[in-house]
Protein backbone atom coordinates (compact mmCIF):
# COMPACT_ATOMS: atom_id res chain seq x y z
CA UNK A 1 0.00 0.00 0.00
CA UNK A 2 1.34 3.41 -1.00
CA UNK A 3 0.02 6.63 0.54
CA UNK A 4 0.58 10.18 -0.70
CA UNK A 5 0.12 12.88 1.97
CA UNK A 6 -0.48 16.34 0.54
CA UNK A 7 -0.67 19.74 2.25
CA UNK A 8 -2.89 21.81 -0.03
CA UNK A 9 -2.58 25.57 -0.49
CA UNK A 10 -4.31 28.35 -2.36
CA UNK A 11 -2.38 31.38 -3.53
CA UNK A 12 -3.57 34.51 -1.71
CA UNK A 13 -2.25 38.06 -1.45
CA UNK A 14 -0.45 37.04 1.72
CA UNK A 15 1.11 33.90 0.28
CA UNK A 16 2.79 35.73 -2.61
CA UNK A 17 5.17 37.29 -0.08
CA UNK A 18 5.23 34.17 2.10
CA UNK A 19 6.50 35.86 5.28
CA UNK A 20 5.76 32.59 7.08
CA UNK A 21 6.51 29.13 5.68
CA UNK A 22 5.98 26.17 8.01
CA UNK A 23 6.36 22.42 7.98
CA UNK A 24 3.14 20.37 7.44
CA UNK A 25 3.00 19.24 11.06
CA UNK A 26 -0.31 17.37 10.83
CA UNK A 27 1.09 15.22 8.03
CA UNK A 28 4.27 14.57 9.98
CA UNK A 29 2.16 13.17 12.81
CA UNK A 30 0.40 10.87 10.35
CA UNK A 31 3.80 9.87 9.00
CA UNK A 32 4.69 8.58 12.46
CA UNK A 33 1.61 6.34 12.45
CA UNK A 34 2.44 5.05 8.97
CA UNK A 35 6.03 4.35 9.98
CA UNK A 36 4.84 2.22 12.87
CA UNK A 37 2.78 0.16 10.45
CA UNK A 38 5.63 0.07 7.91
CA UNK A 39 3.44 1.62 5.21
CA UNK A 40 5.15 3.17 2.20
CA UNK A 41 4.31 6.88 2.04
CA UNK A 42 5.60 10.30 1.11
CA UNK A 43 4.70 13.92 1.92
CA UNK A 44 4.09 16.64 -0.64
CA UNK A 45 4.01 20.37 0.20
CA UNK A 46 4.88 22.64 -2.69
CA UNK A 47 5.67 25.62 -0.44
CA UNK A 48 8.68 23.62 0.73
CA UNK A 49 9.50 21.04 -1.94
CA UNK A 50 8.27 23.06 -4.94
CA UNK A 51 6.78 19.95 -6.52
CA UNK A 52 3.75 19.90 -8.79
CA UNK A 53 0.87 17.82 -7.45
CA UNK A 54 -0.21 16.36 -10.78
CA UNK A 55 3.29 15.32 -11.74
CA UNK A 56 3.96 13.78 -8.33
CA UNK A 57 0.65 11.96 -8.25
CA UNK A 58 1.33 10.40 -11.64
CA UNK A 59 4.88 9.51 -10.67
CA UNK A 60 4.13 8.06 -7.24
CA UNK A 61 0.82 6.42 -8.25
CA UNK A 62 -0.54 6.07 -4.70
CA UNK A 63 -3.22 3.65 -3.59
CA UNK A 64 -4.44 6.18 -1.02
CA UNK A 65 -4.36 9.98 -1.26
CA UNK A 66 -4.67 12.00 1.96
CA UNK A 67 -5.35 15.73 1.53
CA UNK A 68 -5.23 18.44 4.18
CA UNK A 69 -5.57 22.21 4.11
CA UNK A 70 -7.13 25.32 5.60
CA UNK A 71 -10.37 26.98 4.51
CA UNK A 72 -8.63 28.86 1.69
CA UNK A 73 -7.57 25.52 0.16
CA UNK A 74 -11.03 23.93 -0.12
CA UNK A 75 -11.18 24.35 -3.90
CA UNK A 76 -7.61 23.09 -4.23
CA UNK A 77 -8.51 19.93 -2.30
CA UNK A 78 -11.56 19.35 -4.47
CA UNK A 79 -9.61 19.89 -7.70
CA UNK A 80 -6.82 17.55 -6.57
CA UNK A 81 -9.36 14.84 -5.76
CA UNK A 82 -11.01 15.29 -9.17
CA UNK A 83 -7.65 14.94 -10.91
CA UNK A 84 -6.66 11.90 -8.87
CA UNK A 85 -9.91 10.00 -9.53
CA UNK A 86 -9.73 10.86 -13.21
CA UNK A 87 -6.20 9.45 -13.44
CA UNK A 88 -6.90 6.43 -11.23
CA UNK A 89 -10.55 5.65 -10.35
CA UNK A 90 -9.37 3.03 -7.83
CA UNK A 91 -7.41 5.46 -5.64
CA UNK A 92 -9.00 6.06 -2.24
CA UNK A 93 -9.14 9.71 -1.22
CA UNK A 94 -9.29 10.88 2.40
CA UNK A 95 -9.62 14.52 3.45
CA UNK A 96 -8.79 15.92 6.89
CA UNK A 97 -7.54 19.05 8.61
CA UNK A 98 -8.94 21.85 10.72
CA UNK A 99 -11.56 22.99 8.20
CA UNK A 100 -12.76 19.45 7.57
CA UNK A 101 -13.18 18.82 11.29
CA UNK A 102 -15.96 21.39 11.62
CA UNK A 103 -17.14 21.74 8.00
CA UNK A 104 -16.87 18.20 6.66
CA UNK A 105 -19.86 18.70 4.35
CA UNK A 106 -17.74 21.04 2.18
CA UNK A 107 -15.94 17.92 0.95
CA UNK A 108 -18.97 15.83 0.06
CA UNK A 109 -17.71 15.34 -3.48
CA UNK A 110 -18.28 12.27 -5.70
CA UNK A 111 -14.49 11.92 -5.90
CA UNK A 112 -13.78 11.91 -2.17
CA UNK A 113 -14.25 8.68 -0.25
CA UNK A 114 -13.78 9.64 3.40
CA UNK A 115 -13.68 12.88 5.40
CA UNK A 116 -12.12 12.86 8.87
CA UNK A 117 -13.93 15.24 11.23
CA UNK A 118 -12.25 14.42 14.52
CA UNK A 119 -9.10 15.59 16.28
CA UNK A 120 -6.25 13.24 17.06
CA UNK A 121 -4.61 10.27 15.41
CA UNK A 122 -6.73 7.40 16.70
CA UNK A 123 -9.18 7.69 13.79
CA UNK A 124 -6.29 7.49 11.29
CA UNK A 125 -5.00 4.36 12.96
CA UNK A 126 -8.41 2.68 12.73
CA UNK A 127 -8.95 3.91 9.18
CA UNK A 128 -5.82 2.13 8.03
CA UNK A 129 -7.31 -1.12 9.26
CA UNK A 130 -10.48 -0.46 7.27
CA UNK A 131 -8.33 0.28 4.19
CA UNK A 132 -6.40 -2.97 4.29
CA UNK A 133 -5.31 -4.21 0.86
CA UNK A 134 -6.15 -0.75 -0.57
CA UNK A 135 -9.88 -1.41 -0.50
CA UNK A 136 -12.52 -0.06 1.87
CA UNK A 137 -14.14 -2.37 4.39
CA UNK A 138 -17.43 -0.54 4.86
CA UNK A 139 -18.49 -2.83 7.70
CA UNK A 140 -15.61 -1.38 9.72
CA UNK A 141 -16.32 2.21 8.68
CA UNK A 142 -19.88 1.96 9.96
CA UNK A 143 -18.70 1.85 13.58
CA UNK A 144 -15.74 4.22 13.27
CA UNK A 145 -16.36 7.54 15.01
CA UNK A 146 -15.03 10.76 13.57
CA UNK A 147 -15.53 10.12 9.86
CA UNK A 148 -18.00 10.73 7.05
CA UNK A 149 -17.99 8.38 4.08
CA UNK A 150 -20.02 7.76 0.98
CA UNK A 151 -21.53 4.60 -0.48
CA UNK A 152 -23.13 4.83 -3.91
CA UNK A 153 -23.00 8.66 -3.74
CA UNK A 154 -24.85 8.73 -0.42
CA UNK A 155 -22.89 10.25 2.46
CA UNK A 156 -23.00 8.78 5.95
CA UNK A 157 -21.80 10.87 8.91
CA UNK A 158 -20.63 9.06 12.04
CA UNK A 159 -20.54 10.61 15.48
CA UNK A 160 -17.47 12.51 16.65
CA UNK A 161 -15.54 11.38 19.70
CA UNK A 162 -14.00 14.00 21.94
CA UNK A 163 -10.31 13.61 22.71
CA UNK A 164 -10.04 13.12 26.46
CA UNK A 165 -6.27 13.51 26.66
CA UNK A 166 -3.76 15.15 24.36
CA UNK A 167 -1.16 12.40 24.23
CA UNK A 168 0.58 12.63 20.87
CA UNK A 169 3.55 10.68 19.51
CA UNK A 170 6.57 12.58 18.28
CA UNK A 171 6.05 13.69 14.67
CA UNK A 172 8.33 12.26 12.02
CA UNK A 173 10.30 15.32 10.91
CA UNK A 174 12.17 13.66 8.04
CA UNK A 175 10.38 15.94 5.57
CA UNK A 176 11.18 19.00 7.65
CA UNK A 177 14.85 18.08 7.87
CA UNK A 178 15.08 17.92 4.08
CA UNK A 179 13.47 21.31 3.56
CA UNK A 180 14.07 23.23 6.78
CA UNK A 181 16.11 25.84 4.91
CA UNK A 182 12.85 26.86 3.18
CA UNK A 183 10.96 27.45 6.44
CA UNK A 184 10.84 30.87 8.10
CA UNK A 185 8.95 33.25 10.28
CA UNK A 186 9.69 36.69 8.85
CA UNK A 187 13.43 37.19 9.50
CA UNK A 188 13.79 34.08 11.64
CA UNK A 189 15.22 31.26 9.48
CA UNK A 190 14.67 27.51 9.76
CA UNK A 191 11.70 27.56 12.13
CA UNK A 192 10.17 24.35 13.47
CA UNK A 193 6.63 24.37 14.83
CA UNK A 194 5.14 22.47 17.75
CA UNK A 195 1.68 22.20 19.32
CA UNK A 196 1.30 21.86 23.07
CA UNK A 197 -2.48 22.16 23.32
CA UNK A 198 -5.72 21.77 21.39
CA UNK A 199 -8.75 24.09 21.29
CA UNK A 200 -8.89 27.13 23.59
CA UNK A 201 -10.61 27.84 26.93
CA UNK A 202 -11.60 31.39 26.01
CA UNK A 203 -14.78 32.47 24.24
CA UNK A 204 -13.67 35.05 21.66
CA UNK A 205 -16.54 35.36 19.19
CA UNK A 206 -14.36 35.35 16.07
CA UNK A 207 -12.17 32.37 17.02
CA UNK A 208 -12.36 29.15 15.01
CA UNK A 209 -9.81 27.35 17.16
CA UNK A 210 -12.12 27.09 20.17
CA UNK A 211 -14.50 24.92 18.13
CA UNK A 212 -11.84 22.24 17.62
CA UNK A 213 -12.37 19.07 19.70
CA UNK A 214 -15.89 20.36 20.37
CA UNK A 215 -14.44 23.15 22.47
CA UNK A 216 -12.68 20.86 24.97
CA UNK A 217 -9.29 22.40 25.80
CA UNK A 218 -6.47 19.93 26.42
CA UNK A 219 -2.74 20.32 26.98
CA UNK A 220 0.19 17.97 26.56
CA UNK A 221 2.45 16.84 29.37
CA UNK A 222 5.45 19.12 29.87
CA UNK A 223 7.75 16.08 29.66
CA UNK A 224 6.40 15.23 26.19
CA UNK A 225 6.85 18.82 25.01
CA UNK A 226 10.42 18.91 26.26
CA UNK A 227 11.21 15.59 24.59
CA UNK A 228 9.96 16.94 21.26
CA UNK A 229 11.90 20.19 21.58
CA UNK A 230 15.08 18.26 22.36
CA UNK A 231 14.77 16.40 19.06
CA UNK A 232 14.36 19.56 16.97
CA UNK A 233 17.65 20.51 15.34
CA UNK A 234 16.89 24.16 14.60
CA UNK A 235 17.51 27.28 16.63
CA UNK A 236 13.97 28.65 16.33
CA UNK A 237 10.84 26.94 17.62
CA UNK A 238 7.38 28.42 17.06
CA UNK A 239 4.74 27.20 19.53
CA UNK A 240 1.61 27.45 17.39
CA UNK A 241 -1.05 26.94 20.08
CA UNK A 242 -3.80 29.51 19.67
CA UNK A 243 -2.61 30.88 23.01
CA UNK A 244 0.42 29.30 24.66
CA UNK A 245 0.55 31.57 27.71
CA UNK A 246 -2.70 30.78 29.51
CA UNK A 247 -1.91 28.94 32.73
CA UNK A 248 0.84 30.53 34.89
CA UNK A 249 1.54 27.20 36.60
CA UNK A 250 2.11 25.49 33.27
CA UNK A 251 4.20 28.41 32.03
CA UNK A 252 6.46 28.26 35.08
CA UNK A 253 6.78 24.48 34.74
CA UNK A 254 7.81 24.94 31.12
CA UNK A 255 10.44 27.52 32.10
CA UNK A 256 11.89 25.26 34.80
CA UNK A 257 11.97 22.25 32.47
CA UNK A 258 13.81 24.22 29.78
CA UNK A 259 16.38 25.27 32.38
CA UNK A 260 16.69 21.79 33.90
CA UNK A 261 17.35 20.17 30.54
CA UNK A 262 19.78 22.89 29.44
CA UNK A 263 17.81 23.61 26.26
CA UNK A 264 19.08 26.55 24.24
CA UNK A 265 16.46 27.61 21.70
CA UNK A 266 14.74 30.77 20.60
CA UNK A 267 10.96 30.65 20.95
CA UNK A 268 8.01 32.38 19.31
CA UNK A 269 4.52 31.97 20.77
CA UNK A 270 1.04 33.47 21.07
CA UNK A 271 -0.16 35.20 24.22
CA UNK A 272 -3.15 37.15 25.47
CA UNK A 273 -2.59 40.69 26.71
CA UNK A 274 -4.14 39.96 30.12
CA UNK A 275 -1.62 37.18 30.82
CA UNK A 276 1.26 39.53 30.02
CA UNK A 277 -0.13 42.24 32.31
CA UNK A 278 -0.96 39.92 35.20
CA UNK A 279 2.31 37.95 35.06
CA UNK A 280 5.21 40.29 34.23
CA UNK A 281 7.46 38.03 36.31
CA UNK A 282 6.77 35.12 33.96
CA UNK A 283 7.42 37.33 30.93
CA UNK A 284 10.87 38.08 32.35
CA UNK A 285 11.47 34.37 32.95
CA UNK A 286 10.49 33.33 29.41
CA UNK A 287 12.78 36.03 28.05
CA UNK A 288 15.63 34.49 30.03
CA UNK A 289 15.05 31.03 28.50
CA UNK A 290 14.98 32.27 24.91
CA UNK A 291 11.59 33.74 23.99
CA UNK A 292 12.25 36.36 21.32
CA UNK A 293 8.74 37.19 20.11
CA UNK A 294 5.14 37.05 21.27
CA UNK A 295 2.20 37.32 18.88
CA UNK A 296 -0.52 39.13 20.78
CA UNK A 297 -4.16 39.76 19.92
CA UNK A 298 -4.68 43.47 20.56
CA UNK A 299 -7.71 43.25 18.21
CA UNK A 300 -8.96 46.81 18.69
CA UNK A 301 -8.13 50.05 20.45
CA UNK A 302 -11.64 50.67 21.82
CA UNK A 303 -13.30 48.97 24.78
CA UNK A 304 -16.66 48.81 23.02
CA UNK A 305 -15.21 46.69 20.22
CA UNK A 306 -13.29 44.46 22.60
CA UNK A 307 -16.48 43.82 24.56
CA UNK A 308 -18.39 42.95 21.39
CA UNK A 309 -15.72 40.35 20.54
CA UNK A 310 -16.10 38.83 24.05
CA UNK A 311 -12.34 39.18 24.26
CA UNK A 312 -12.24 39.67 28.02
CA UNK A 313 -9.61 42.43 27.79
CA UNK A 314 -9.62 46.23 27.59
CA UNK A 315 -7.65 49.23 26.36
CA UNK A 316 -5.68 49.47 29.60
CA UNK A 317 -4.52 45.85 29.27
CA UNK A 318 -3.34 46.57 25.73
CA UNK A 319 -1.23 49.55 26.84
CA UNK A 320 0.31 47.73 29.79
CA UNK A 321 1.08 44.56 27.80
CA UNK A 322 3.02 46.56 25.20
CA UNK A 323 5.02 48.22 27.97
CA UNK A 324 5.83 44.91 29.70
CA UNK A 325 7.15 43.40 26.47
CA UNK A 326 9.28 46.49 25.75
CA UNK A 327 10.76 46.41 29.24
CA UNK A 328 11.75 42.77 28.78
CA UNK A 329 13.08 43.10 25.23
CA UNK A 330 10.59 40.68 23.65
CA UNK A 331 9.48 41.60 20.15
CA UNK A 332 5.76 42.15 19.74
CA UNK A 333 3.71 41.25 16.69
CA UNK A 334 0.32 42.81 17.33
CA UNK A 335 -2.88 41.46 15.76
CA UNK A 336 -5.76 43.81 14.91
CA UNK A 337 -9.22 43.44 13.39
CA UNK A 338 -10.72 45.94 10.94
CA UNK A 339 -14.49 45.77 11.39
CA UNK A 340 -16.84 45.99 8.43
CA UNK A 341 -18.48 48.87 10.30
CA UNK A 342 -15.22 50.85 10.25
CA UNK A 343 -15.31 54.41 9.02
CA UNK A 344 -12.34 56.32 7.69
CA UNK A 345 -11.72 57.77 11.14
CA UNK A 346 -11.50 54.28 12.65
CA UNK A 347 -8.68 53.38 10.29
CA UNK A 348 -6.96 56.70 11.02
CA UNK A 349 -7.30 56.21 14.76
CA UNK A 350 -5.88 52.71 14.55
CA UNK A 351 -2.94 53.95 12.48
CA UNK A 352 -2.25 56.78 14.93
CA UNK A 353 -2.51 54.42 17.91
CA UNK A 354 -0.04 51.98 16.34
CA UNK A 355 2.36 54.84 15.65
CA UNK A 356 2.01 56.21 19.18
CA UNK A 357 2.95 52.82 20.62
CA UNK A 358 5.89 52.46 18.19
CA UNK A 359 4.64 49.04 17.05
CA UNK A 360 6.69 48.06 14.00
CA UNK A 361 5.32 44.55 13.45
CA UNK A 362 1.60 43.97 13.15
CA UNK A 363 -1.11 42.40 11.04
CA UNK A 364 -4.59 43.74 10.48
CA UNK A 365 -7.32 41.28 9.53
CA UNK A 366 -10.61 42.18 7.93
CA UNK A 367 -13.47 41.01 10.15
CA UNK A 368 -14.29 37.60 8.66
CA UNK A 369 -16.82 35.21 10.21
CA UNK A 370 -15.27 31.77 9.76
CA UNK A 371 -17.57 28.97 8.72
CA UNK A 372 -18.26 26.71 11.66
CA UNK A 373 -18.32 29.49 14.26
CA UNK A 374 -21.38 31.04 15.90
CA UNK A 375 -20.34 34.30 14.30
CA UNK A 376 -20.70 32.79 10.84
CA UNK A 377 -24.26 31.73 11.56
CA UNK A 378 -25.01 35.22 12.83
CA UNK A 379 -23.73 36.90 9.65
CA UNK A 380 -24.54 34.12 7.19
CA UNK A 381 -27.14 36.12 5.26
CA UNK A 382 -24.73 39.02 4.83
CA UNK A 383 -21.84 37.00 3.42
CA UNK A 384 -21.56 37.80 -0.26
CA UNK A 385 -19.15 35.15 -1.53
CA UNK A 386 -18.94 31.37 -1.71
CA UNK A 387 -15.27 31.49 -2.71
CA UNK A 388 -13.43 30.06 0.29
CA UNK A 389 -10.10 31.41 -0.94
CA UNK A 390 -11.35 34.88 0.01
CA UNK A 391 -11.63 33.89 3.67
CA UNK A 392 -7.98 34.84 4.15
CA UNK A 393 -8.72 37.93 6.29
CA UNK A 394 -7.42 40.14 3.49
CA UNK A 395 -10.65 40.20 1.47
CA UNK A 396 -14.09 41.49 2.26
CA UNK A 397 -16.63 38.68 2.46
CA UNK A 398 -19.38 41.09 3.49
CA UNK A 399 -20.35 44.55 2.31
CA UNK A 400 -18.84 47.36 4.43
CA UNK A 401 -21.46 49.25 6.40
CA UNK A 402 -20.25 52.84 6.05
CA UNK A 403 -18.13 53.01 2.90
CA UNK A 404 -17.67 51.49 -0.52
CA UNK A 405 -15.58 48.37 -0.96
CA UNK A 406 -12.95 50.38 -2.82
CA UNK A 407 -12.62 52.98 -0.09
CA UNK A 408 -12.52 50.26 2.57
CA UNK A 409 -9.69 48.48 0.76
CA UNK A 410 -7.76 51.73 0.31
CA UNK A 411 -8.03 52.50 4.03
CA UNK A 412 -7.25 48.91 4.99
CA UNK A 413 -4.16 48.44 2.85
CA UNK A 414 -2.89 51.90 3.75
CA UNK A 415 -2.19 50.43 7.20
CA UNK A 416 0.23 47.96 5.59
CA UNK A 417 1.80 50.63 3.38
CA UNK A 418 2.34 52.75 6.49
CA UNK A 419 4.04 49.80 8.16
CA UNK A 420 6.47 49.39 5.27
CA UNK A 421 7.48 53.04 5.44
CA UNK A 422 7.82 53.12 9.23
CA UNK A 423 9.17 49.67 10.06
CA UNK A 424 12.83 48.89 9.45
CA UNK A 425 12.02 45.32 10.51
CA UNK A 426 9.48 44.88 7.70
CA UNK A 427 11.67 46.64 5.13
CA UNK A 428 14.58 44.37 6.02
CA UNK A 429 12.35 41.33 5.48
CA UNK A 430 11.21 42.60 2.07
CA UNK A 431 14.76 43.45 0.95
CA UNK A 432 16.04 40.04 2.02
CA UNK A 433 13.13 38.40 0.20
CA UNK A 434 13.61 40.37 -3.02
CA UNK A 435 17.37 39.89 -3.08
CA UNK A 436 17.15 36.16 -2.48
CA UNK A 437 18.46 36.01 1.07
CA UNK A 438 15.35 34.23 2.33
Amino acid sequence: MRILLVKCHKKTIYSYLQPIVCEPLELEYISTVLNEKQIDHTILDYLLDGKNFKEEFDRYNPDILMLSGYITAVETILSYSDYAKDRNPKVKIIVGGSHAEINYEDFFSPNIDIVVHQSGLSVIDELLTALNDCDIDYTLLKDLNGIAYQINQIWHVNETSIMESYDMPLPDRSFFKRYKSKTRYMLYPEVAIIKTSISCPYQCEFCYCRKINQGIYLTRKISDIIQEIQQIDTEYVWIVDDTFLIDPIKAKAFVESIKTHGISKKFIAYSRVDFIVKHPDIIKEIKDIGFVELIVGIEDINNSKLESYHKGTNEDFNDKAIQVLKENGIRLTALFIAGIDFRGEDFRNMRQWIRSKAIDSYTVSIFTPMKGTDLYNLYKKEITTKDFSRFDFLHLVMKPVHMSRLKFYICFYSLYVDQIFRSGYVRKFLLNLWFGRL
